[in-house]
């Protein structure tokens, strides 16, 4: 069985990057200025990576990526 395709908006994929590199700066600034004392930022940039895994993966599989040379 065939898993479907899945098709996201430039914009979407936009926004992935942009959610991703505001989790990872406040695990970044969780760690660094406060010491990991803000549970909540460290849990929000466990999430980071795999967004950015996702957001390459899905580059990676366009078909357009192969003829563009990535």
């Amino acid at each position: 069985m065939e898993m479907p395709a899945i098709k996201l908006d430039n914009g979407t994929v936009e926004a992935l990057k942009w959610i991703g590199l505001l989790a990872m700066t406040g695990d970044h600034v969780n760690k660094y200025l406060f010491n990991a004392t803000l549970p909540l930022l460290f849990e929000l940039g466990r999430v980071a990576l795999p967004i950015f895994v996702f957001v390459i993966g899905y580059n990676l599989a366009r078909p357009e990526a192969m003829e563009r040379g990535v």
